[in-house]
């Protein structure tokens, strides 16, 4: 399965619920997207279960996505590595591959180059509660060699992303974000193999709080950019996009801001009158962290 958390009643989240060949595919998948590459968005990679050598049986798709921090580590979030009910999953995580494509049907029969996870950090803050909106989602793996990618993921030095043009922290911010995933299209839904983004406009946390009362100030929040006029959905994530990257993109240079972590039960239709589609983790607030780790 896929990995995505949604709050029921009052907000949803993107959990990390990945599948085996043989279960239903619940996996995310970014909704309104267009196809795009590993060769734009260069630091992207995929986590596959792969068994396939123990007893033949592998993911269907990727079940979280993730950045290269550098050759040897994984960025992603916390949740993709837990079943749910606040226990690691150890059986994911011992058949961890990770692989980086723009189609996921290269997995696992294509020439694709994926190394093994070998070692998990996650922080110690982190809560594994929807009620308590996932505090310190986030994650690291180690692979057990080097994964041969496209290139590396920019960390941002301050948090003036939250402010636009008019250097305010208000929901009037114009710069551009965009999600990045393989996860749905739409809520149990998956059309396309192909890597998908779409741009989503930023919320500040006030704003969000007032669906979302137990966000932090470690969490940043996104609704859709547009509207699709056929399916009525927002841009926004979905099952499966669990793990992936938010980008600031300044003129063609890309920062993540944010590492994909819950939205709404139904992808695409945004929680209240903040109308929130995703909330992140903040990466920026993390910086000390990832460091230790490294």
């Amino acid at each position: 399965m896929k990995t995505w958390k949604a709050l029921v009643a009052i907000t949803c989240s993107f959990s990390a619920m990945t599948s085996y060949a043989s279960d239903p595919d619940v996996s995310t998948y970014i909704v309104n997207g267009t196809s795009t590459s590993v060769s734009t968005y260069t630091s992207f990679v995929s986590l596959f279960y792969d068994r396939i050598e123990y007893d033949g049986v592998y993911g269907v798709g990727s079940y979280c996505g993730g950045t290269m921090l550098d050759a040897t580590h994984v960025l992603t979030a916390a949740h993709c590595i837990f079943d749910g009910s606040g226990n690691l999953d150890e059986d994911y995580m011992l058949f961890t591959v990770v692989a980086q494509t723009d189609s996921e049907s290269a997995f696992p029969n294509g020439s694709l180059e994926i190394v093994r996870a070998s070692e998990f950090y996650y922080h110690s803050g982190y809560e594994d509660s929807s009620t308590n909106l996932w505090p310190n989602d986030i994650a690291i793996i180690k692979l057990e060699s080097e994964l041969n990618t496209v290139g590396y993921v920019t960390i941002p030095t301050d948090d003036t992303y939250r402010e636009g043009s008019d250097g305010t922290d208000d929901d009037t911010n114009d710069n551009t974000f965009e999600a990045v995933g393989h996860g749905n299209t739409s809520t149990g839904v998956d059309n396309t193999d192909q890597l998908q983004y779409t741009t989503m406009s930023y919320l500040s946390n006030s704003t969000c709080q007032s669906d979302l009362s137990a966000l932090t100030a470690k969490q940043i929040c996104f609704k859709g950019a547009s509207t699709d006029s056929s399916s009525g959905l927002d841009n926004g994530t979905c099952q499966g996009d669990s793990g992936g990257p938010i980008y600031l993109n300044d003129g063609g240079s890309l920062t993540q801001v944010g590492i994909t972590s819950f939205g709404p039960t139904t992808c695409g239709v945004g929680i209240g009158t903040s109308e929130v589609d995703a909330v992140f983790t903040e990466v920026y607030d993390y910086t000390s962290w990832i460091n230790s780790v490294l």
